[in-house]
């Protein structure tokens, strides 16, 4: 993403190739009259609204479908921010103090994205397992109301946290944040000019023609790789959903134990389609299978809650039904009469 460019910037590499020597000197490249599409910026701005939409209309519908789901989205965001971000980061960072870990994971890209895979897969389904264990035994706890809704909360707070929070080192890069700083990126290099923006960046020492490549990789990738970042955001919705409703079902002894093996799938195959993107499978053909992968893993879910849990699915649509009809009538009652006492 864009935070490793500063990177580069930030980091001086002396002996790396070509670098700026001298202060205020512009470099000039094949690259100088380099811009990037309109196009493609319109898309960006689009896709950050499609994505903060989303999360709007979802607290909409849980705000009229559900109750008691304060304390879901705190240990939501909580749960999250602690396997997800800090244990897999920690994990991590002691695989690069290792000697010998850290050539080798740089040296194969293959087996760092299968990394990656494996141990994103593992946190994230640590971070909806005992987050929503935590959410139901506090609710049991407390003695308050919680039925199917408190996991669709849960689901909803920890797509809205992925879609801000960046996570290094991860598949899961936080879209919002990576749309907000290409469109930055693209806008400033259209703006002044590809050679004047590389020379800027330049100024520490940094090897020219690795961020002269950089660059380059950013300014002509294809729109097809943010279309494919949208949806795949969009589809890791599903795919928690999906989990936390499974895992709440066991918690609840509405399902078998058996289907925590089935959430934890789900949260590998929602990975599977980023880890296929890095490995360079076509944006395209990725974006099919987040998609295909979000509606079939939805439409089993459905059945399994529909045959096993119908009385929540009941409790949930009753409940909106009972406020409707209750508005209605309100809405139809006549106006009290008011008499006056005669003198």
């Amino acid at each position: 993403m864009f935070e490793k460019l500063f990177f580069f910037a930030e980091e001086a590499s002396s002996g790396a190739g070509e670098t700026l020597t001298e202060a205020g000197q512009l470099i000039t490249t094949e690259y100088s009259d380099l811009k990037v599409p309109t196009g493609i910026l319109i898309y960006l701005v689009c896709a950050i609204v499609l994505l903060l939409a989303v999360t709007v209309v979802c607290f909409i519908v849980i705000k009229r479908h559900c109750v008691n789901w304060g304390m879901s989205i705190m240990t939501a965001a909580a749960a999250f921010l602690l396997f997800s971000y800090l244990v897999y980061n920690g994990i991590f960072y002691v695989l690069g103090v290792i000697p010998g870990v850290r050539d080798t994971l740089t040296e194969n890209g293959t087996l760092l994205i299968i990394l990656f895979l494996i141990f994103g897969a593992v946190c994230d389904f640590l971070s909806v397992y005992l987050g929503m264990m935590y959410a139901v035994k506090q609710n049991a706890k407390r003695n308050m109301y919680y039925d199917i809704g408190t996991a669709a909360i849960f689901a909803v707070a920890i797509y809205t946290v992925t879609l801000i929070i960046e996570i290094p080192n991860s598949l899961t890069a936080a879209p919002v944040n990576g749309f907000f700083n290409f469109f930055t990126l693209f806008s400033t290099i259209n703006t002044a000019g590809f050679d004047t923006f590389l020379t800027n960046l330049a100024q520490n020492g940094v090897a020219v023609p690795e961020l002269t490549e950089q660059l380059v990789g950013y300014v002509t990738q294809s729109i097809w790789s943010y279309v494919f970042e949208t949806f795949w955001a969009i589809s890791r919705l599903v795919f928690f959903l999906s989990a936390s409703v499974l895992i709440y079902g066991v918690f609840r002894e509405k399902l078998e134990k058996k289907m925590l093996g089935l959430a934890a799938a789900v949260i590998l195959i929602s990975l599977i389609p980023k880890a296929l993107a890095y490995l360079g499978l076509h944006p395209v053909i990725c974006t099919a299978m987040a998609i295909v992968f979000a509606a079939a893993i939805f439409y089993y879910t459905l059945l399994i809650v529909k045959k096993q849990m119908p009385e929540e699915l009941d409790r949930v649509s009753r409940r909106i039904e009972n406020n409707n009809n209750r508005r209605n009538q309100n809405q139809n009652k006549p106006m009290p009469k008011i008499v006056m006492p005669k003198d």
